[in-house]
């Protein structure tokens, strides 16, 4: 599946207390593509192009129990 047009929008809420954090939802049809689900891993990687950000997410199935 080329998923290489897919576009989403997702709001950045508060993650509490006193951290500046801010979270955001996975689109489900990431999700879906990629088989994740709560407590899995994933790797962040950020590069600047042409003035914006990039954003490469790498599930690492690597899984945390959440409870």
């Amino acid at each position: 599946m080329d998923m290489s047009g897919k576009h989403s929008s997702t709001t950045l809420v508060s993650t509490g207390g006193g951290s500046r954090s801010l979270r955001t939802t996975v689109p489900m049809w990431i999700v879906e593509h990629f088989n994740l689900g709560a407590g899995d891993n994933v790797d962040w990687r950020f590069t600047i192009q042409e003035g914006q950000i990039v954003v490469v997410m790498t599930p690492t199935h690597v899984q945390v129990v959440v409870e």
